[in-house]
């Protein structure tokens, strides 16, 4: 599996009713919501906005995506992700998961990555654990109580 991050262009072409990426079929519950697409396609967005597309390259296919809610701040970037229900409980989520911790680790300035998932969504707690997350706190998403989870990067300074 690999993580694309589409241009602006491409973004633009994943909104609408006949989403296109490359040569990829897009499967159905794959891309992120459309808002998210269309923060992302702005003049004065950054890089860190644009959703990540998890393609798996020998089908040709996008089972998923992610990506950062904003810039780093403070040293802390939050992440999101999905895979589309059919290719769920495969490993894609820990991978793509996986993949976004990667990325960080190429900007010094990120310290701590959380995530958000809601408490009945085991799944994805789990994925989450998997690659190190621990939990935190609760909070509130559209009236839904969720689990808070954090990583703490540790950088060699040596």
């Amino acid at each position: 599996m690999l993580l694309e991050i589409p241009t602006k262009l491409e973004a633009l072409s994943l909104i609408g009713d006949k989403p296109l990426f490359r040569d990829c079929e897009i499967v159905s519950g794959a891309l992120p919501p459309e808002f998210l697409l269309k923060e992302a396609v702005k003049e004065d967005s950054t890089h860190w906005i644009m959703p990540r597309l998890f393609v798996l390259k020998n089908d040709h296919k996008v089972i998923g995506s992610g990506g950062f809610n904003s810039e780093p701040l403070n040293g802390l970037v939050e992440i999101g992700y999905n895979v589309a229900p059919y290719y769920q409980q495969m490993g894609y989520g820990t991978l793509a998961v996986y993949s976004l911790i990667q990325e960080t680790l190429h900007h010094d300035e990120i310290t701590t990555i959380v995530a958000e998932s809601v408490v009945s969504n085991f799944a994805s707690q789990k994925v989450l654990q998997k690659n190190g997350f621990v939990v935190y706190g609760k909070g509130f998403d559209d009236d839904e109580e969720t689990v808070k989870m954090k990583l703490n990067l540790h950088r060699n300074t040596t």
